[in-house]
Parts: structure tokens; C-alpha cells; sequence
């Protein structure tokens, strides 16, 4: 069993209403095929526009997540 651990942001938080929550899964999951799980269990995030970072730094969506990484979902964000 892999346990991972999601942390989310601003409106993603809002949407999910929890700051993260832990997630178990039999098998190596892709950052897409996490995406897809969580959207499952958080419907209301289909609407939503985000990105996830795994250890600080946005990947590809064919990266492979590992147990005890940051796993982050950010809400679009501007700089200045």
C-alpha cells in the first residue's frame, strides 16, 4: 500500500474543504492517474483550473508519484 499525502491551496481547498488529506493506493500512480482520483473523490475540482507540484516544482503529467514526496495542488497564481 502507498500512502500519499495531498496538500491544497486556495480555491482548491475551499472547493474539497480540507488543507489536504491523505490518499491510499495499491499501485505507482502517474501524476495524471492521481489527478483522476482526486477528481473523483472531489467532483467540483472538474471545474476548477490547477497545477500539481510534486517536491516543489511543477511536473509532467506522466511523472511517477512516490510515497513521501509534497504533493501539491496550486491554484493559478500571478507575479509582480
Amino acid at each position: 500500500m502507498i500512502d500519499l499525502k495531498i496538500q491544497y491551496y486556495g480555491m482548491i481547498a475551499e472547493c474539497t474543504q480540507c488543507d489536504g488529506e491523505f490518499l491510499s493506493t495499491e499501485k505507482l500512480l502517474s501524476v495524471n492517474e492521481l489527478d483522476r482520483l482526486i477528481k473523483q473523490k472531489h467532483p467540483k475540482l472538474e471545474k476548477l483550473s490547477y497545477k500539481i507540484a510534486i517536491n516543489q516544482t511543477f511536473v509532467p503529467t506522466d511523472t511517477m508519484v512516490l510515497a513521501n514526496q509534497e504533493i501539491a495542488l496550486l491554484p493559478p497564481f500571478s507575479g509582480g
